[in-house]
């Protein structure tokens, strides 16, 4: 096959594509702030890299990014283009529904933003009653367990600044980072620690915040120039690695009986 991304193929190529191939990526991203130093397309970038370096070493097809995601947090500073969950959700479910018409039965999500994750467990649920199973790749979640020093601590912080330089040369700016952890005291028993995240009484609670509330900056948790930009390199290559097994694995699976 000459490519294993589907805005390469002719429509016959594609046809003859998925008459051999029923396990199809589908990166999806949004357009957002990430503070002074990374590019508003950063959780865009990230997952359309990753989606085609793990399609072409599990040999399944690659769907076209979608770029706009649900970044309703961020709305407040420039550059952020958020779509509404609802808009979101129908436009995934449509392209969905599209790729299992043409003999998709296996959808891998390489998801970019977390504001996008409950969307696409929904139509995952929907695809499933459908005979049609799906996964999740929150690259984030994942990058401290494949890799010793990948835990990621906030937003637009250490860990994915470094991995975007990586992937992204000379769109980085780390001089210009404005980074810092966020835990802080808002009442006397209530901590906020992120967006989706605050305690009581030591246990974590979800106290829905926008991005303004915690960090005016944008981005918040280990500051980018406390790791040595190789670093970067080192946790795309072991997250590519660990993601596309599992796709190898997932091309396998069959709907549960």
């Amino acid at each position: 096959m000459r490519s294993f991304y589907l805005e390469d193929m002719t429509w016959t190529e594609a046809r003859d594509a998925f008459q051999s191939i029923d396990t199809v990526i589908l990166p999806v991203g949004t357009f957002e702030q990430h503070g002074h130093h990374l590019p508003v397309g950063t959780d865009s970038f990230v997952a359309d890299y990753l989606a085609r370096r793990v399609g072409e070493l599990s040999e399944v097809i690659v769907a076209p990014l979608m770029p706009y995601g649900c970044s309703s947090a961020h709305t407040e500073y420039t550059g952020t283009l958020s779509l509404s969950r609802t808009a979101f959700e129908s436009t995934i479910q449509d392209i969905c529904d599209a790729l299992v018409s043409h003999g998709a039965k296996r959808i891998v999500f390489m998801n970019g933003h977390g504001g996008n994750h409950a969307a696409l467990h929904d139509i995952g649920v929907r695809l499933r009653r459908r005979e049609i199973l799906s996964a999740i790749i929150d690259w984030w979640k994942i990058s401290g367990l494949v890799h010793p020093q990948g835990t990621c601590t906030g937003h637009a912080e250490a860990i994915e600044t470094v991995i975007t330089m990586a992937i992204w040369p000379g769109k980085v700016d780390v001089k210009a980072a404005s980074c810092a952890p966020v835990s802080r005291n808002w009442t006397q028993g209530i901590t906020i620690e992120s967006l989706a995240r605050s305690r009581f009484r030591g246990v974590p609670l979800d106290i829905p915040l926008l991005t303004k509330d915690l960090m005016p900056s944008g981005s918040w948790g280990q500051h980018p120039s406390e790791l040595d930009p190789q670093l970067g390199n080192e946790i795309v290559e072991a997250l590519i690695e660990f993601i596309a097994a599992f796709v190898r694995e997932f091309k396998t699976a069959q709907v549960p009986s």
